[in-house]
């Protein structure tokens, strides 16, 4: 309850990792179109919010969607790899959040680099 209350955050150190030799921006996009759980419940994806830090560029929090959403716009690093936090968030008090069981939810997401 106590996630539900106050929201909860977890963070992967290193999640991202980008090696670029021109400008480049990354989207993230979920391909199913909610969490799902091994009994058949499901969340919206907008309860997750995705957020990089570390690096440099232009970095954007956004909440999850099948549509590709622009998470970080930077330039070259030369060809060295850079390495991103990734930030998994819920917001406290989400009423989507309050009477749902108690389960392992999953999605899958997509992280796209392209050149800009």
């Amino acid at each position: 309850m106590a996630d539900y209350v106050n929201g909860k955050n977890v963070t992967y150190a290193g999640g991202l990792s980008v090696s670029a030799t021109t400008d480049y921006q990354v989207t993230a996009r979920s391909i199913p179109f909610h969490f799902s759980s091994a009994s058949g419940d499901t969340l919206p994806l907008d309860v997750v919010r995705l957020q990089l830090s570390g690096g440099s560029g232009v970095l954007a929090p956004i909440t999850l969607s099948t549509a590709p959403r622009t998470i970080l716009q930077d330039t070259s690093t030369g060809g060295t790899s850079v390495n991103f936090d990734i930030t998994y968030s819920t917001e406290a008090n989400d009423q989507r959040l309050l009477n749902v069981p108690s389960e392992q939810y999953e999605t899958s997401l997509m992280y796209e680099i392209s050149p800009r």
